[in-house]
């Protein structure tokens, strides 16, 4: 007998491997040395163990206790606990496993071996005991079921009795509850000596009534004459049996057809008629709808483009083949039907083998089966084929016949071919390009992605299929993308090319320009998004380079342009003041003028120190009421007052325009008031006021109808600015509301 097998688990290596050495020198054989109780559970079957030594304190998930107990379903052996503990719940929780033993480390050789012996004794006593009752079982089964077949015995002969004694009654109950309609008819009067209940229920007479009738008073067809020659012909012939189909009129003067059969019998020296008639109705209709049903199936099958046999499993005879097959096959029907092997006659060399076998195990089991094959024709054609099989059953339920429905795939696999080879090119160019490629999901998630993106971005492959384009996009132009991508799947656009940044892995950001177009399956329903990402970074920054040097060109050539403007303007100023001298009559209007003139060069004056930068409004309004300085206009002054925290910028585009109109409202505080005016500057960044205040001697109602004041708000823009006036007691108020956008972004300029 060969040494148990005993299985060691048991987390510390060192003493595993002494319990194993423990083990050998007592003669038993170590089928393995597991630390955890995942792996007894995964392996436990495998290592086939007669016995476990286990450690209670195991590593992982489950210790020796939680092992023990599952393993109970799918090992039947016993399991020693081995522990250095004696903790009593842990000592409870182990005996609900129902161990052999229980041994405390360290282990000691004789109660090692005791205890080993016992167990696989104890156990192998146990499974004795099973098998002896599992016998002793078996056994009482046996003879109970001996006894059992006695008794049935014994109660089929006093069955069998009790049948002989009714089987006359039974008979008479039999006929009367027939489906076919029984007669007895006397040949000589050719009256009805005798029938069954059933006879009586199709007719729709009483037994008394036909009692008194014959066989010809319910033959709508047929006169006595000549029933009385078919009975004769009948009692003739040399079964003296035949068989009618005729017609039955009922009491209530239905017809219906029947199916007669008749014998003639010899009783009491008279001639009598047996005639058992079936309503054939149901029949007819249904031999009428079986005769529709195969036109229609001849029809199908002659209309159809696949070819549709049927063979008998028993004979193995075609019963039938469409015509299709002579377009397929290139042979005749007829040559089939003779030749039923010629199904498989032109199979091509590399699949003769398989076919024979599977046609082999067709007929061995009948069954449902789906083969593809090919056809080589004489010319060298090679035609491709799938056949499949189905069973046809009769009406217990057991096949008796195998159909089949063979189909021309020759294009279809031409086809599979084709994309085989073509999504192989994709896939090499996906692998290969030297461009970065992703396929996008629906849920903007990248699907795949190919070693070149990959490389791009200086993730893995594996890192970026848990990730989505934001993860890669850098935020400030994920949401035109996202659109975009999203326009993609809702049909809205088919493809786009977009400059955007991506984000390495590393965090730093990249130019890239994506093609992408959207991929959609047989029905038009989109799949993925394919995007194709040339790395454009280099690209970029030579651009933005050369853009910045032309920004740069161009802003010194512009403050040039502004500079010499504010310069010959300012010309003009001086060539206007020596005029005032000799035109003391015009000086009030030389002197307008030279406020206008003075606040556009004001303007240009700002510009010309950066081109492209909004110009401060308070350095407007400074330069523009310095102007007025020395100007005819007696006494007159005008201070600035500045409560803005931030600085508020006038656009470009709009900068001349609102000098202009601020002007004109100081030189209107000018001419109507009667000190010096006040500028006040308050408001937030995106509602700037500038408020121009003057007292007056008397006051102008007619103030806001000025020519000037009508060239002030043609001056203003209508959507980013609000004008009120007024010249009354109080002295003389002009309020602007400067708005975005002709106030640029102020918060950038604090």
């Amino acid at each position: 007998m060969s040494p148990a097998r005993i299985l060691i688990v048991e987390n510390d290596p060192l003493l595993a491997q002494a319990i194993a050495l423990h083990v050998e020198a007592l003669g038993y054989q170590v089928a393995g040395v597991l630390a955890r109780g995942e792996e007894l559970l995964q392996q436990g079957m495998a290592l086939n163990p007669d016995l476990i030594l286990m450690d209670i304190m195991l590593d992982g998930a489950i210790d020796g206790v939680e092992t023990a107990r599952q393993i109970q379903d799918s090992l039947d052996v016993p399991v020693v606990f081995l522990t250095a503990y004696s903790d009593e719940i842990l000592v409870k929780r182990a005996f609900a496993t129902a161990p052999f033993a229980y041994l405390q480390k360290p282990l000691k050789e004789h109660e090692l071996l005791l205890t080993l012996e016992l167990a696989l004794s104890h156990h192998r006593n146990k499974v004795q005991l099973l098998h002896t009752q599992d016998e002793l079982e078996k056994q009482v089964a046996q003879r109970t079921a001996e006894l059992v077949a006695a008794n049935q015995a014994l109660q089929q002969q006093i069955a069998e009795q009790q049948t002989t004694h009714t089987a006359l009654q039974r008979f008479r109950a039999m006929l009367d509850h027939s489906p076919d309609a029984i007669f007895l008819i006397d040949r000589a009067t050719m009256r009805f000596i005798d029938f069954n209940q059933t006879t009586c229920e199709s007719l729709g007479y009483s037994r008394e009534e036909l009692l008194a009738l014959g066989p010809q008073d319910i033959k709508p067809f047929y006169n006595q004459p000549m029933l009385e020659q078919s009975f004769d012909e009948i009692d003739r012939s040399p079964g003296r049996s035949g068989r009618i189909d005729t017609f039955h009129k009922s009491r209530q003067g239905k017809i219906f057809p029947v199916e007669i059969r008749l014998r003639a019998l010899e009783s009491e020296g008279r001639l009598i008629m047996v005639a058992i008639a079936r309503d054939v109705t149901l029949k007819r209709k249904t031999e009428l709808s079986l005769r529709e049903s195969e036109e229609q199936f001849r029809q199908f099958a002659e209309s159809m483009q696949q070819v549709l046999w049927i063979r008998d499993i028993k004979t193995q005879a075609l019963l039938y083949i469409s015509p299709a097959f002579e377009k397929i096959w290139e042979r005749p029907c007829a040559a089939v039907y003779e030749r039923p092997r010629l199904l498989l006659a032109d199979l091509h060399p590399d699949d003769r083998e398989f076919m024979t076998r599977a046609m082999q195990q067709l007929w061995a089991e009948p069954c449902r089966m789906e083969l593809e094959y090919r056809l080589l024709h004489a010319d060298g054609r090679v035609r491709w084929l799938r056949m499949q099989t189905f069973p046809i059953n009769d009406e217990q339920g057991q096949a008796y016949r195998i159909g089949a429905i063979t189909e021309d795939i020759t294009v279809s696999k031409e086809h599979g071919e084709a994309l085989r080879l073509s999504e192989e090119k994709f896939r090499r160019l996906f692998q290969s390009s030297p461009i970065g490629i992703s396929l996008v999901s629906p849920e903007l998630g990248l699907m795949e992605i190919n070693p070149a993106f990959c490389a791009m971005l200086g993730y893995g492959m594996e890192e970026l299929r848990d990730k989505t384009i934001a993860d890669i996009t850098l935020p400030a132009d994920l949401q035109s993308g996202t659109e975009l991508v999203q326009q993609l799947f809702s049909g809205e656009i088919s493809s786009y090319t977009l400059e955007k940044r991506y984000v390495r892995k590393d965090g730093e950001s990249f130019w890239g320009k994506l093609h992408a177009a959207v991929i959609r399956d047989q029905l038009g329903q989109p799949m993925y998004v394919l995007g194709m990402v040339e790395d454009i970074d280099q690209v970029k920054q030579a651009e933005s380079l050369l853009l910045a040097h032309e920004a740069e060109q161009r802003n010194a050539l512009v403050r040039e342009v502004h500079h010499r403007i504010k310069n010959h303007l300012q010309g003009v100023i001086g060539l206007l003041r020596q005029h005032i001298p000799n035109e003391p009559l015009c000086r009030s209007t030389i002197e307008e003028a030279i406020t206008q003139i003075s606040s556009v060069a004001i303007v240009h004056g700002l510009q010309g120190r950066d081109a492209d930068s909004a110009i401060s409004l308070p350095d407007i309004l400074t330069a523009i009421a310095a102007g007025f300085r020395g100007l005819v206009l007696s006494g007159f002054d005008a201070a600035l007052n500045n409560t803005l925290t931030f600085v508020p910028r006038i656009t470009h585009k709009e900068a001349v325009p609102i000098a202009l109109a601020l002007n004109e409202l100081i030189m209107n505080a000018a001419k109507h008031g009667s000190g010096a005016a006040q500028i006040t500057l308050d408001g937030e960044v995106d509602r700037v006021v500038v408020r121009i205040t003057n007292p007056v001697q008397e006051p102008n109602p007619d103030i806001r109808s000025g020519t000037g004041l009508e060239l002030v708000r043609m001056l203003l823009p209508r959507q980013s600015t609000t004008l009120s006036l007024a010249c009354d007691e109080k002295g003389f108020m002009a309020e602007i509301v400067l708005m975005p956008p002709v106030i640029s972004d102020a918060k950038k300029q604090q």
